[in-house]
């Protein structure tokens, strides 16, 4: 039985565009989508398939796209959050036409004035619109059940990234039996001050000596683009790359860093982690708790002494220690991937 699936998407992200491509390999459905235009498409790789339709606005969706929904009449719709007025009157309608409609969301539960707010309205608002919530993992799933969700309507695994792609780099890795661990530091996303200035601070506040030849290199677009402090003598940057090239420069070995001070989830840090890297990743990285465990190091993303001194610690590193780190992190990120994301979705035909 052909199942038809509307993704109401904020933008179009790489582990999104991996799970359409298992959904249409895998079942039998066919996909309508709508996301915000953004820089680099070409970098995410869309393929191609009869069954896919994608459509991209700039800032808010056309009030023209409407009718197109209505004639697709889902029987799943997934939303990206309630940022969108239009999306959510949408899934509002659709679901009481008898769609399965879901609420993505990957704010953390801080209890904040805010959150409870929403927790107080939700009946009136959130669950008028969703029947289900899917969420990324522990934290999430907290503020989801504040909003009322029950258990058995929270889906989970909702960045669940190609690990699979990525779990190449390990085994490339492998095969060429390295047994000198590559002196850098690495970090890939979003050159926005929140996800990067402090490590970059942390970093450049390290001494020739201290350092022994290690570099970091930062791979990403944003404002922080053209920052001072990355014109340092071991400061490598470059701009946004595909998945498939990230996982060509992850063969190589490195010690992944998300060090962000507001960091909801973190989906890299799953990626790098299924490629085989130690992980630096603060308190703040929501993914933090589920792919940090005996492979790497937690830091304070607030706190630029904390970061230092974790940085300092893998320099001090054996490459013993880093290679079993590295099979550790192949372990951990290999839990979840694009084709459980495909089956959590699934789940509800």
């Amino acid at each position: 039985m052909l199942t038809r699936i509307l993704f109401l998407a904020a933008q179009m992200q790489p582990f999104l565009v991996s799970g359409l491509h298992n959904l249409l390999q895998h079942y039998n459905v066919e996909v309508l989508v709508y996301a915000e235009h953004t820089e680099n498409m070409e970098l995410l790789g869309i393929r191609t398939d009869i069954r896919l339709r994608v459509f991209l606005y700039h800032y808010d969706p056309d009030p023209f796209f409407w009718d197109e929904v209505q004639k697709f009449n889902p029987d799943i719709v997934f939303c990206a959050g309630w940022m969108h007025r239009r999306y959510m009157s949408w899934c509002r309608s659709l679901r009481q036409k008898g769609a399965q409609t879901i609420c993505a969301m990957d704010t953390q539960w801080k209890g904040t004035f805010k959150q409870k707010f929403w927790a107080a309205l939700s009946p009136f608002i959130l669950k008028k619109s969703f029947a289900y919530a899917w969420v990324p993992g522990n934290r999430q799933k907290e503020y989801a059940l504040k909003l009322g969700f029950s258990e058995d309507s929270i889906l989970n695994d909702l960045y669940a990234p190609d690990t699979q792609l990525f779990g190449q780099a390990y085994f490339a890795a492998t095969r060429k039996q390295v047994y000198k661990y590559s002196k850098k530091f690495l970090y890939v996303g979003r050159m926005e001050t929140h996800k990067v200035l402090n490590l970059v601070k942390a970093f450049t506040a390290l001494g020739q000596s201290e350092l022994d030849d290690w570099q970091l290199h930062l791979i990403g677009n944003g404002a922080l683009a053209n920052h001072p402090l990355l014109k340092h003598s071991s400061i490598v940057y470059q701009n946004a790359l595909s998945q498939q090239q990230l996982v060509q420069i992850a063969e190589h070995g490195a010690v992944f860093c998300l060090c962000s001070n507001d960091e909801p989830w973190g989906t890299v840090a799953q990626e790098f982690a299924a490629a085989g890297l130690p992980l630096v990743l603060s308190i703040q990285c929501g993914s933090s708790e589920h792919f940090l465990s005996g492979n790497g190091l937690l830091c304070d993303g607030e706190d630029l002494n904390s970061i230092k001194n974790a940085l300092l610690a893998f320099i001090k590193m054996n490459p013993q220690t880093l290679f079993k780190m590295s099979e550790k992190s192949h372990l951990l990120g290999m839990a979840t991937s694009s084709r459980t994301w495909a089956a959590e979705l699934m789940k509800l035909v």
